[in-house]
């Protein structure tokens, strides 16, 4: 089973997917809306996908996604992070990290 590390910041209406685009080596940052999150991961390949471990919203999308065959690892954030940049730029770091691992 070849699976993509994606990372993921959940917020109320839009949460943004960070990836590593397998064509082109570039690093995606594409938001998506909480009415179409989970139609963003159905019928695709299995998924390893990061999410910040805090909230109880974060542990119902994950339950969701696994539900989906997406294997769910949770980060732990620096409690000082505040910016949604420091969120996505941590997000991005994680998933690159993550790619690396699986090579």
């Amino acid at each position: 089973m070849n699976s993509m590390a994606v990372g993921v910041d959940i917020a109320k209406q839009v949460s943004q997917v960070h990836y590593i685009d397998p064509e082109s080596g570039e690093i995606v940052n594409k938001p998506i809306k909480r009415a179409m999150f989970l139609e963003h991961f159905a019928n695709r390949a299995s998924r390893l996908i990061g999410m910040e471990a805090c909230g109880g919203v974060v542990h119902h999308w994950a339950r969701q996604l696994i539900s989906r065959a997406c294997k769910i690892e949770f980060a732990g954030m620096d409690p000082t992070t505040q910016s949604g940049a420091d969120v996505n730029a941590h997000l991005s770091q994680v998933c690159s990290a993550r790619v690396e691992v699986e090579a």
